[in-house]
């Protein structure tokens, strides 16, 4: 599996030129910026190395499986099944959520392990690639942290958090919706009953009359 404890990150800002009054004959020619080092980076962009674009299928393989149906072998039924101790539990942390980690945890390392299978690499030559990805990057680093806060127990809480609301203001609406429906069933056999009743009372009224 892949952690902080196996991948470093060691990034280096982008390194410019500035023009000094000793310069001034070349100024046109060394006259650079933080702006267009940053402009360089991104035509130069992390993802497109070999071990770059090997993070980024790696990212994108993670989080698809972790919001991938049980079907798909991912983890959406999952959180949905498991959810519900999380909400209105912020700030707070119970002995549960952490058996639920551990499941969780288990299921990040068999997908790291099955993208690892896909590239026909081991784990361990996945990780010195990432590293070797994000040397002197700090784009790719980031991306990096992406990825390794997939196994992070706040990113979990965060995660389980977000699901439980999700399907708790799913919840209010189909309830409210049922409210909505109920309402316009009872108007709707009050409005019946009214119209029974005076179709009654006018055959009352007809009859009187030839009597």
């Amino acid at each position: 599996s892949l952690d902080h404890n196996t991948i470093s990150v060691s990034v280096s800002p982008p390194k410019y030129h500035t023009n000094t009054s000793d310069d001034k004959s070349r100024q046109d020619d060394t006259k650079h910026t933080y702006k267009d080092s940053y402009k360089d980076d991104r035509l130069d962009h992390w993802s497109t190395t070999e071990n770059g674009a090997l993070m980024a299928r790696a990212t994108s393989f993670i989080y698809r499986k972790i919001i991938a149906s049980e079907l798909e072998g991912g983890l959406k039924n999952f959180f949905e099944e498991n959810c519900q101790i999380f909400l209105n539990s912020e700030g707070e942390q119970q002995l549960d959520y952490m058996d639920l980690y551990r499941d969780y945890e288990r299921h990040i390392d068999r997908f790291l392990d099955e993208f690892a299978k896909h590239e026909e690499l081991t784990a361990v030559e996945v990780s010195h690639r990432l590293q070797d990805a994000v040397q002197g990057n700090r784009a790719a680093a980031k991306n990096l942290e992406m990825l390794l806060a997939a196994s992070e127990y706040s990113k979990f809480v965060s995660m389980m958090r977000r699901k439980a609301r999700e399907i708790q203001k799913q919840k209010d609406q189909e309830a409210v919706a049922a409210a909505k429906v109920t309402t316009t069933n009872r108007r709707e056999e009050d409005s019946q009953k009214l119209s029974n009743k005076s179709d009654k009372d006018d055959d009352s009224e007809v009859e009187t009359y030839y009597k």
